[in-house]
């Protein structure tokens, strides 16, 4: 069993993440290409495209992102339970390996777009 299996079954024992999300991951490794060349994410990259024009475009540091994820409000850490929004999986897989870019948003509303991907 490899290491990424192992982690992600040890998250699931910790509780940290549920079943459905250990599946989606275990889901996502078994798709993954296995060859290449894996590397780990250096930057978030935020972009965002209102009315077919470019309105942000930029590239945060992951480090100053984990950084900040680590010392949000309690507040916030709730508002994002309450959307069920993981950020110790987000934290995990932001230290993971990758084979190519990782898109953790991408939405579409007409000319309007939003995608934020780790790099």
């Amino acid at each position: 069993m490899n290491d990424e299996r192992i982690r992600i079954l040890k998250m699931v024992e910790a509780g940290t993440i549920s079943t459905d999300e250990a599946n989606q991951l275990l889901g996502t490794l078994e798709s993954s290409p296995k060859k290449g060349v894996k590397k780990q994410a250096r930057f978030l990259k935020i972009y965002v495209e209102q009315a077919g024009e470019e309105k942000v475009d930029i590239a945060v540091p992951l480090s100053l992102a984990k950084a900040v994820l680590k010392y949000l409000p309690q507040k916030v850490k709730k508002n994002l339970d309450d959307q069920e929004i993981n950020l110790e999986l987000l934290l995990q897989t932001i230290d993971g390996e990758m084979d190519k870019p990782f898109t953790l948003v991408n939405v579409n509303d007409g000319p309007d777009r939003v995608v934020v991907k780790l790099e």
